[in-house]
């Protein structure tokens, strides 16, 4: 028996939902059941992957996608994540990987309440950032 947190049919269902208006939409609750048995596969219980997909096609696409274009637009997706690379050192104590750490500084001001401001700061690990020609 597997624990693992799975995504909802009610989830699911609300995320094909949304390709409704879209031509070609399975109207027949069979093939709606293929897309929701797709989307689960495809989403390999990530809500946040789930939804970008179904966003690509609400925002690119005329018609509804198949199983066959949602796999292919995933495995897109995936490609493309997978070739972003960290911007910093991911053995980085201070930012992680990420690059950038938080610092939070008090701000004083003449005439002006002194505050706290938090902002980020590039790490030391990560490469300088490229200047831009104006």
């Amino acid at each position: 028996m597997s624990w693992s947190k799975t995504l909802s049919d009610g989830l699911l269902r609300n995320q094909l939902g949304r390709l409704d208006q879209l031509q070609g939409y399975p109207e027949l609750p069979a093939r709606q059941q293929v897309m929701v048995k797709t989307l689960r596969q495809l989403a390999d219980n990530s809500r946040t992957f789930l939804v970008d997909l179904i966003t690509w096609f609400v925002d690119n696409a005329q018609t509804c996608p198949g199983p066959a274009e949602l796999q292919e637009r995933a495995r897109e997706m995936r490609t493309a994540h997978q070739e972003q690379k960290p911007l910093g050192n991911p053995e980085c104590e201070q930012c992680r990987g990420l690059g950038y750490y938080i610092v939070v500084r008090r701000v004083t001001l003449p005439r002006l309440e002194a505050y706290w401001a938090t902002g980020a700061k590039r790490c030391g690990c990560a490469p300088p950032e490229e200047k831009k020609e104006n």
